[in-house]
């Protein structure tokens, strides 16, 4: 099992926003929220666990107002679960259910759970898994990629890929170990996947070595993983965003001009990749530094994101703690914000973007809430310890913390 899943910072969720106002960026309080739990993991204690521990990955909702997750460790089987929270008629109690757990079966099954679900139009699971599948390369396996079938009662496991089946140089050329789930044209407006369009994803080894972008494609119920792009000095890559042109957007932690990470396009059809930006170009990186997390990107071709270090507020005991971005679609790199600015508006977001009628989550080691303006808002949450798990605009939104007691992780519910 991998160990990093049990090496983590205690942390907090963190509400706020940035939203444009005259091009000007400011801080003012946001509006109060109630938080409440809606689930707490780990009820039976240690060992054990059997519906999950550590929820690290965002959530889905369905038409009914259920939420769909996983976690990577513990489970019935120790290798990790994908769960149901169903709520009750006022949404004021929700029940778990756990729906599959990994490693049912034993021999190469694929484990760990990581990144966000997706839905498709018939209600089923998709998502990729970091360890378990082939072995020879990658020790507990390279991971894959699974569906998870809807039956009456029951969900079954298929799965769709298993990494390192290509070798060269011996190194796993098709991709190893996803972390980042799966991205599909129409996924950012909140369309569920039909089935028939391309996923892709990333993978954090494999190809030249620091991991690969692939896409999947299926014909007459046969799946052929395709690399599209492979990372040479750069790693870390983060979950994608598609435009509605197709063209693939991400970051990577690694690597660059400057080596702390960089921003990317790969062109739909050629997949051509161009650099939008390298990180840590000015002085003590007061551009951001080491950007992990989805891409924003607006119809007119602007894109957001956020840094985990970098900017202008840096100490010696959190060092420089990040900044929000904007890069044009002229090209202009522009920050948003400085996180640290305050005691109150958090630090090293390691977050993920989406467009919302409501706020951003993110940081760690602090809690707080900012706005600026009321024409466009972005959120984003924490990826390591407190991610984006669902959204109902103007209604209300949900994220998980690994902090929790004894350390097993509770999804929380933020009513307005």
């Amino acid at each position: 099992m991998d160990d990093r899943h049990y090496v983590r910072t205690a942390c907090f969720a963190l509400v706020f926003a940035l939203l444009p106002l005259s091009a000007v960026w400011a801080y003012t309080e946001a509006p109060k929220y109630t938080e409440k739990f809606v689930h707490n993991f780990c009820k039976a204690g240690y060992p054990g666990c059997a519906d999950g521990v550590q929820p690290t990955s965002g959530l889905i909702m369905d038409a009914n107002g259920s939420l769909y997750g996983s976690t990577p460790v513990s489970g019935k089987y120790n290798s990790g679960v994908v769960f149901r929270l169903t709520p009750n008629a006022d949404h004021s109690k929700y029940t778990e259910t756990v729906l599959y757990s990994f490693c049912k079966n034993g021999g190469d099954c694929l484990a760990l759970p990581e990144g966000d679900l997706i839905m498709d139009v018939d209600g089923d699971l998709w998502g990729t898994a970091y360890t378990g599948g082939l072995t020879d390369h990658c020790r507990g396996g390279c991971g894959g990629v699974f569906k998870l079938t809807h039956n009456g009662t029951s969900w079954s496991l298929t799965t769709i890929y298993k990494f390192c089946q290509v070798i060269a140089d011996g190194k796993c050329a098709d991709g190893a170990l996803p972390s980042t789930g799966l991205a599909y044209a129409g996924q950012a407006s909140g369309t569920l996947w039909d089935k028939s369009s391309p996923l892709f994803g990333t993978t954090e080894k494999g190809g030249l070595g620091p991991g690969v972008v692939f896409k999947l494609t299926a014909s007459g119920g046969t799946w052929t993983e395709t690399v599209i792009h492979a990372f040479t000095a750069s790693g870390g890559a983060s979950p994608l965003t598609l435009d509605a042109a197709g063209n693939i957007y991400g970051t990577t932690s690694s690597g660059g001009k400057y080596g702390a990470g960089l921003m990317y396009m790969l062109a739909h059809g050629t997949w051509t990749q161009t650099v939008l930006k390298a990180f840590c170009a000015l002085q003590e990186c007061s551009d951001g530094a080491y950007p992990h997390g989805r891409l924003l990107v607006d119809a007119s071709g602007n894109i957001f994101g956020t840094t985990t270090e970098g900017g202008d507020n840096c100490s010696q005991q959190d060092g420089c703690v990040g900044v929000a971005f904007e890069r044009t679609a002229e090209g202009t790199y522009q920050k948003l914000h400085d996180f640290g600015s305050g005691s109150s508006d958090g630090s090293h977001p390691y977050a993920g973007l989406s467009w919302t009628a409501l706020v951003i989550f993110s940081a760690r080691r602090t809690r707080a809430a900012f706005t600026t303006g009321s024409d466009v808002s972005m959120t984003a949450v924490q990826h390591s310890c407190c991610r984006k798990m669902a959204m109902e605009p103007g209604l209300k939104l949900c994220f998980t913390s690994s902090r929790g007691e004894a350390w097993t992780g509770k999804i929380h519910s933020s009513d307005r």
